[in-house]
């Protein structure tokens, strides 16, 4: 406490600014990994004594929800960084608690890809606010809530505007294609280098795993046969089929028009 005597005011000291120490980018992704696709029940314990049989485990971080529920996934921190490669390596894809494992190395998130940047445009107070007595929950865009506001929608839909998709009619901005079929329900740990096997006996072309933004696999792929006949014969012997214990259906693919260009782009040069 200090006193000022001409004011007869007294101040309380002030306290110097602590700054905490900042850990280096990416320092504590060195040593963890990243498991996907465990089983609800597995425990961080369990979990713990599974990757300490390839190396020695310093902490188990399993990933909840709000209500404490496993949410399949887990970062595992290593007590050696060199220990990670072999990690993945040798428990990528095994089966622990009856469900395939999918491991990598975790990543920092300045070295993920960056998230679409969305804009948002803001609305007039007239629009985002309504007379006294107006009576809403019709949504902003009803024609008696624009009239009670007296004010019409700055940037008004086009009017050449495509037809939206509804579920479970084909998607009408899609052309069904005669060379593509969509593989659905493949295990997470399937790569491009496997389709060759579930497609055995058939000629494929440019097959394509669906991945997120973070490089993991969604379960789909697209691949491409070198006949229209193929395509029929691949669909009637590969559809629910098992693989890695998993029952895969194979479909006829819709695609965009871009994605027709590249299927005859690939067709053209596999007949030279």
């Amino acid at each position: 406490m200090s006193v000022d005597p001409e004011n007869n005011v007294t101040a309380a000291p002030v306290a110097e600014e602590e700054t905490a120490p900042v850990a280096a980018e990416g320092s504590n992704r060195r040593c963890e990994v990243f498991i996907r696709g465990l089983n609800y029940s597995t425990r961080e314990l369990a979990l713990a004594r599974y990757i300490e049989t390839v190396a020695p485990v310093e902490e188990v971080h399993i990933l909840t929800n709000f209500k404490g529920r496993s949410k399949g996934t887990a970062f595992v921190t290593l007590k050696d960084a060199k220990s990670v490669d072999d990690v993945v390596e040798k428990l990528n894809g095994k089966v622990l608690d009856g469900r395939y494992l999918e491991i990598q190395r975790a990543k920092p998130l300045s070295e993920l890809p960056p998230k679409p940047r969305i804009i948002y445009r803001p609305y007039p107070a007239p629009y985002r606010r309504a007379p006294f007595g107006f009576r809403g929950g019709r949504g902003r865009y009803h024609p008696r809530n624009v009239a009670a506001a007296e004010f019409s929608h700055p940037h008004p839909a086009p009017e050449t505007r495509p037809p939206r998709h509804q579920k479970g009619e084909p998607n009408p901005n899609r052309t069904l294609s005669e060379y593509t079929v969509a593989v659905l329900n493949l295990p997470f740990v399937a790569k491009e280098q496997d389709m060759s096997d579930i497609f055995d006996g058939f000629e494929i072309l440019n097959p394509k795993i669906c991945r997120n933004r973070a490089g993991m696999s969604k379960g789909t792929a697209f691949v491409t046969l070198a006949s229209h006949e193929e395509q029929k014969r691949a669909i009637e012997s590969v559809n629910l089929s098992q693989v890695e214990g998993r029952q895969i259906r194979v479909v006829e693919a819709y695609l965009l028009p871009e994605e027709l260009e590249e299927e005859k782009r690939i067709l053209k040069e596999h007949q030279k």
